[in-house]
């Protein structure tokens, strides 16, 4: 990437509002701790360290006024050392107040080196403030901060508040060049000082996050309040930021208000104004020069002579008159200039008017015609009678045009008094508008200060409601059984203990994360997932998430978010629900199957009852049911000893496309990669077939029964080479039949559960190739897809499996026609509606129809479950609402309609 890319992609990247360099009344600061973390919160700064000069005394009580703003702070201090006699400031982060080392770091006269092993020992890092207050060039400032960094500095402070952009990207460039953290702060000791007035400096999110990674484990003051609480007192009411915050703006406003009417608004619209009648004159002029070409036509068509339509013409243009008084004219000259006609100067007709002067002396009829001679059209400007009154001389601006076939010039003007006229009307009106804003803008500024008087005396009040509301959400997230977060701003505000430990972080350390360090965010389901949560839209539908650990694993979870309104700000209380293996007691492999099915119902029900979607809730199950196997497979490894060839255990049909529900049996298949050299193929067919056996007798046990067709890897038919597998799906393919069609709707849907997934792309390949060979055998998938239609059996009785079959085959027809090697149903749609292979609503009404009957199966399987009952795939119809057999029918139609596109397109008969 070039420097320019490089520039590009940090102006672009994502910023986070941090103040790590403010100072309180602890040492050279106007403001308590108490106060700068008010300030702080105001100007919505997230994280923050207070770095009073050689002293840490206000760090505890900022720490806990600011958990309640729910900004996380760093144990912090300005620290000061000597450097070729001159003496520098450095930014202490993250070390142990109570260390022995911490008090020779607090001494004075030292050398800088000295003070950064102090602080180290302490277990804190060490930042050069700001870098360019030491008189030093860039040069010479490379070459401190290169031996510095020898001595062990870890990085620069580059986002100073008081620094200018360009400023900060040298030193950006230099931190990086040698290897140095950047931090960023605002140097902020009150509004009253004369370096910044507000606190808080924008940092580019990913160094954010690599001097948060940088801090690692050192001592951080969270969003933990230890120890009595200080009695807060409520801020001083500030004149002064009454009269700058408030009443100089205001005034500054109201006078650029009146610069931008008298001195911008109505010079423009003078100019304007001006424009718009110069060219209402010259339409005009194009108007009475139109008669004379009528005329010169005339001539041409030998219907007058010349002279009988010159005069003929010359009396028409004398009798044009416009204006609003009906005074306004037209003139003619020829190029000599000698007067043709003029309505109120006919003594002038046909004089020589070469020596013509207006009252300023300006040979005004000369000028019209050396103006016409080179541009054949012209504005001048002169002095001239005012209409038909000889005694009133005024100001005019006339717009001559030559009519060349004549060589006459024909004009007309404005008065320029007539725009002054104007303009001072609207200036009038102006000025009693402004006055009347002005007014109003001076009651309205009266008005604002009264009230921000009040809102200071009731901050006190407020104060207290923020802090009861702290407690109150506090409260509620330690108090939950399940796990809860808390974000404010996408970061981590509170979590309670059992949110702790499904991560394995400390309360100090999850203040520090945010949303995109705890949900993984790769699943195609996902990927809105994190925007909408930092967007706190409101309440979002339950779902399932990989939650990530500190160890760096993930762990499944369920997640459900709400709004809530926290310490004066809104916020997202996130809740989780551990859907692991572990939590159903399977992550041994040692499974009881009455234990495993009691908690996979009473969780599933839980979820149900939690109105979780059925997609998801399809897809929680199915994510069990994969943790259960892979389990299970290791057990059985474990058993057998280490397999003698690379291989994959997938898993079929619905599983394979994440639609598990909770009755069902287990479809699945192996592929082995029959070694060239080493055991003999019965050799290895005999491993993987005593593997496979122990694994599915295992999840028979578990709940997921013997597949009737036998589709399972314990199968040797199931339990083949990869060149094998390749030899099915090529005869599948070339040659079509009933047996062939059926083991497809089946092995066209899997996915790798356990082992070498290259073994599924390489036949996903294979797959792909003969489909393009032997593109025929679509329509025998299309028969298929249209063979079956679904219909409601004796006593009202619906099997839902299999009415869901047609929308399944034709995801999967579409899909394999597309090259799509997505396998679950709503995910083809999704895309298939992207490739414009589902049209209009078609893909919307599909997929509403199969949540429907999916949702019918849940319902079903659960009530079967509560009445103590095995569940299975058949509904009662007569049991449903109206509104549920309205859809019903819904659904079969749509059905009927897919069938129909199917039969459509390829050319089947109906």
């Amino acid at each position: 990437m070039s420097s320019s890319e490089d520039f590009v992609q940090e102006e672009l990247s994502p910023v986070i509002r941090v103040d790590l360099h403010c100072h309180s009344d602890k040492s050279d600061g106007y403001y308590s701790p108490y106060q700068v973390a008010q300030e702080l919160a105001r100007e919505h700064v997230q994280f923050a360290a207070l770095t009073d000069h050689m002293t840490d005394e206000g760090c505890s009580q900022f720490a806990r006024s600011a958990a309640r703003y729910s900004i996380p702070t760093i144990t912090g201090a300005e620290v000061h050392g000597m450097v070729e006699g001159v003496e520098i400031h450095m930014l202490a982060y993250g070390f142990f107040p109570e260390h022995p080392q911490l008090p020779q770091a607090f001494s004075r006269g030292k050398a800088a080196e000295s003070i950064i092993e102090h602080i180290h020992q302490a277990g804190g890092i060490v930042v050069l403030a700001h870098p360019f207050a030491y008189g030093w060039s860039i040069h010479d400032l490379a070459r401190v901060v290169s031996q510095l960094k020898e001595a062990g500095l870890d990085g620069l402070e580059v986002y100073y508040g008081p620094y200018t952009h360009g400023q900060q990207k040298e030193l950006e460039l230099l931190a990086d060049k040698l290897g140095l953290l950047t931090s960023g702060g605002s140097d902020y000791h009150g509004s009253r000082h004369w370096s910044v007035s507000n606190p808080g400096v924008d940092m580019p999110v990913h160094r954010w996050r690599e001097f948060r990674q940088a801090l690692g484990s050192h001592s951080r003051i969270a969003l933990v309040e230890e120890g009595p609480k200080d009695e807060h007192p409520a801020i001083p009411f500030q004149w002064q930021r009454l009269v700058g915050g408030i009443l100089l703006p205001s005034i500054l406003v109201m006078i650029a208000f009146l610069v931008l009417v008298f001195g911008i608004l109505i010079p423009t619209m003078e100019d304007r104004l001006l424009e718009r009648k110069r060219q209402m004159v010259i339409e005009l002029s194009n108007s009475a020069t139109s008669i004379l070409f009528d005329y010169n036509r005339m001539v041409q068509q030998g219907l007058m002579t010349e002279p009988e339509a010159r005069v003929a013409a010359a009396e028409r243009i004398r009798s044009l008159r416009y204006g609003p008084q009906g005074k306004d004219y037209f003139w003619i000259t020829d190029m000599h200039p000698i007067m043709v006609m003029h309505p109120y100067r006919s003594d002038l007709e046909g004089q020589d008017l070469t020596d013509f002067v207006d009252p300023e002396g300006v040979r005004l009829f000369v000028q019209f015609v050396e103006s016409v001679r080179v541009f054949s059209t012209a504005f001048v400007r002169y002095v001239w009678q005012w209409q038909d009154d000889p005694d009133r001389m005024l100001a005019k601006e006339s717009y001559v045009r030559r009519f060349s076939p004549w060589d006459w010039i024909i004009g007309t003007g404005i008065y320029l008094d007539d725009v002054r006229a104007d303009i001072e009307r609207i200036t009038g009106t102006m000025v009693d508008v402004s006055f009347i804003v002005v007014l109003l803008a001076v009651s309205l500024l009266a008005l604002i200060l009264y009230q921000s008087y009040l809102g200071e005396k009731k901050r006190r009040i407020a104060e207290e409601a923020l802090r009861q509301s702290h407690d109150r959400y506090r409260t509620m997230v330690e108090s939950a059984s399940g796990g809860v977060l808390l974000l404010t701003h996408g970061h981590c505000s509170y979590a309670n203990a059992a949110f702790l430990t499904m991560t394995g972080y400390s309360p100090g350390e999850i203040a520090f994360l945010d949303v995109y360090d705890l949900i993984d965010d790769q699943s195609l389901y996902g990927q809105d997932l994190l925007g909408e949560i930092t967007a706190g839209t409101g309440a979002l539908i339950p779902r399932e998430i990989s939650l990530k650990q500190k160890n760096g694993r993930t762990m499944p979870a369920l997640l459900s978010a709400t709004k809530v309104y926290f310490s004066g700000q809104e916020g997202l209380l996130l809740t989780l629900q551990d859907v692991s293996a572990k939590s159903l007691g399977m992550d041994s492999g040692e499974v009881d199957p009455q234990a495993y099915q009691q908690k996979l119902y009473q969780l599933i029900e839980l979820l149900y009852l939690s109105r979780v979607d059925v997609q998801e809730l399809s897809r929680i199950i199915t994510r069990i049911s994969d943790s259960l196997c892979r389990s299970l497979i290791r057990k059985a490894v474990k058993t057998l000893g280490p397999p003698p060839c690379s291989f994959a255990f997938v898993a079929l049909g619905s599983q394979a496309r994440m639609e598990r529900v909770l009755y069902g049996d287990q479809d699945n298949a192996l592929i082995y990669q029959a070694p060239e050299q080493g055991p003999e193929e019965e050799i290895v067919k005999d491993y993987f077939l005593r593997l496979a056996k122990i694994v599915c007798i295992d999840l028979n046990e578990g709940g997921y029964k013997f597949c009737p067709g036998e589709k399972m890897a314990m199968n040797p038919q199931w339990n083949m080479s990869l060149d094998q597998w390749k030899k099915y799906f090529s005869h599948w393919i070339q040659a079509p039949s009933d047996d062939g069609l059926a083991n497809c709707n089946v092995f066209f849907d899997w996915r790798c559960l356990f082992g070498d997934e290259k073994l599924v792309e390489v036949l996903e390949d294979h797959i792909a190739g003969e489909l393009t060979e032997h593109a025929g055998f679509f329509s025998y998938m299309a028969y298929n897809t249209v063979a079956f239609t679904p219909v409601v059996e004796k006593h009202s009785s619906l099997n839902c499996k299999e009415a869901l079959l047609p929308l399944i085959n034709f995801s999967r027809l579409y899909s394999l026609k597309h090259g799509l090697r997505v396998v679950n149903t709503l995910e083809r749609t999704l895309l298939l509606e992207q490739r414009g292979a589902v049209q209009g609503d078609t893909g919307q009404e599909l997929r509403f129809a199969y949540e429907f009957l999916v949702g019918l199966r849940f319902q079903s399987q659960m009530n079967h479950i509560a009445s103590a009952r095995e569940p299975d795939n058949t509904i009662s119809v007569e049991w449903l609402s109206t509104k549920e057999r309205n859809e019903l029918k819904k659904a079969f139609s749509l059905i009927q309609t897919i069938q129909n596109k199917v039969r459509l397109d390829f050319r089947l008969p109906v």
